[in-house]
């Protein structure tokens, strides 16, 4: 309607803006070419009206609508954002459900996440910012810290600083309070009860890869001293595994530096047995572990492929692990 009458200057500064519109629009080639067609036939038109019949005009200007009305946009596929989350592990039972939770960081906001999971081991869509301040910080699901029947979350910051934050038991988390200092040098590993003294204790791989217990005092703290179970670590990532094989002991992963998995279930005193071989190719995951997702009384896995930003389900079967579900994309 703009275009009428034709000939003014008003209609060459429609047909100026489509045009300019049209270089930067995203439509598909195309569409964009039978748009330029018709504006150009309008242009024709309204540079020479004196010798144009009205038939004509109406033509250019069914021609031009009719251009605008087929134009197809392009589908631009967005880059995911990969790795978006920088920090991973799960907890026996934050949300208060029954069910094991996944924590991780988004880095940009400094956001610690909570998300819920099914039977099946998929989220169930229950995402909830619980805490903010925390990028570049580690982020780790200890069970109950602080002896008070629920789960709780431990962070360590970049200057090697401990921070309790106790859970509520229903997905909320209280102020963060320093429990501990030193640890940037540290490979952490909140393994759980292993001396079977009843508290959640820490393991700590150090940079000569030696492997440390240090013993949970049951107040959000730990008890004096430490000691050396394990030694030869350097070279292997440790995460907590829960209890594989439901014989009431907890036990650990370990990922080689070539990307095979081996569980090491543990003895009840601080120590393990021997390395079972349980998978490879996981040199190209970021996993967490050490909870139980779908409620079926086994440590699962989560695992997010880094060159895809994929996150999968594996559910524990005793020493080894189900085929993957994926569960998530664009982490």
């Amino acid at each position: 309607a703009a275009l009428q009458p034709l000939g003014n200057a008003s209609a060459l500064a429609v047909v100026a803006a489509v045009a300019a519109a049209l270089n930067t629009a995203p439509y598909t080639e195309a569409s964009a070419a039978a748009l330029a067609a018709a504006l150009a036939a309008a242009q024709d038109v309204i540079n020479n009206i004196a010798d144009r019949t009205q038939v004509q005009v109406d033509a250019a200007i069914t021609a031009l609508q009719d251009a605008i009305g087929h134009l197809v946009p392009k589908v631009i596929v967005e880059p995911p954002n990969l790795n978006q989350y920088s920090a991973f592990a799960l907890s026996p039972d934050l949300s208060g459900d029954g069910r094991g939770d996944i924590l991780a960081i988004q880095e940009s906001a400094g956001a610690l996440h909570i998300w819920s999971t099914t039977a099946q081991g998929t989220l169930s869509g229950k995402k909830v910012a619980v805490a903010s301040g925390l990028s570049g910080q580690r982020v780790f699901g200890p069970g109950d810290w602080n002896n008070d029947k629920k789960a709780d979350v431990i962070t360590v910051d970049a200057a090697g600083n401990m921070w309790l934050r106790a859970g509520n038991g229903s997905g909320g988390l209280a102020a963060a309070v320093q429990c501990g200092r030193g640890w940037s040098a540290y490979r952490i590993v909140p393994a759980g009860d292993l001396n079977g003294d009843k508290f959640n204790d820490l393991l700590a791989i150090d940079a000569a890869g030696k492997l440390w217990l240090y013993a949970g005092n049951g107040k959000g703290g730990f008890l004096p001293g430490r000691t050396e179970v394990g030694h030869g670590w350097t070279s292997f990532e440790l995460y907590a595994a829960g209890d594989l094989n439901r014989d009431g002991k907890v036990d650990i992963l370990g990922v080689n530096a070539t990307g095979d998995l081996y569980a090491y279930l543990g003895k009840g005193n601080g120590q393990f047995q021997a390395a079972i071989y349980a998978g490879r190719g996981w040199g190209a995951f970021t996993l967490a572990s050490g909870a139980d997702l779908n409620g079926d009384g086994l440590g699962d896995i989560v695992g997010r492929n880094d060159a895809t930003g994929d996150v999968y389900f594996y559910n524990g079967i005793g020493t080894g692990f189900g085929p993957s579900k994926k569960i998530a994309t664009g982490w």
